[in-house]
């Protein structure tokens, strides 16, 4: 009896391929990056969480204190939005802001409601949004790193 196996060079090799593109997952996280962002900005401009649920309005107080400035929703002395950031890593994505506040407005106090800008969950800190435009787009990331692995394709 004989016994022939055949494809574990080209098994080997597609392994290895995928291995190498575990360790260094860049060339799909700054498309990542760019989306994430282009999410938050989003946010922004239409005054709505990156789930898609509107921001709580202004209160009358807030209103009064900026003396016909803008009324757009955590637009004021304009420090939190250009402080956010996304940056592709090799396993992995970090987004987030530098400014302090900027935790408060995520996730709300007793006296201010939550305006979250993060595509994050209000219910960790590192628990993404799985609903809205923030769910479909950690579905397109997950996908894009999956086929990044198994594929090697870029999208």
């Amino acid at each position: 009896m004989t016994v022939t196996q055949t494809g574990v060079t080209e098994a080997q090799a597609r392994l290895d391929a995928m291995a190498a593109r575990l360790r260094d997952l860049s060339p799909v996280t700054q498309i990542i990056a760019a989306d994430t962002m282009t999410l938050i900005d989003d946010s922004f401009a239409g005054s709505r969480a990156p789930d898609g649920a509107a921001w709580a309005p202004l209160a009358a107080s807030t209103l009064a204190r900026r003396r016909g400035t803008t009324a757009t929703i955590l637009v004021d002395k304009t420090i939190l939005r250009p402080s956010i950031f996304a940056r592709a890593q090799p396993t992995g994505l970090q987004f987030g802001t530098n400014v302090p506040y900027g935790r408060y407005h995520q996730t709300g106090t007793r006296r201010m409601p939550r305006r979250a800008f993060l595509p994050i969950d209000g219910s960790g800190p590192y628990t993404l949004a799985a609903s809205g435009p923030a769910g479909t787009h950690w579905s397109r990331a997950r996908e894009s790193i999956r086929r990044y692995i198994t594929e090697g394709v870029v999208s």
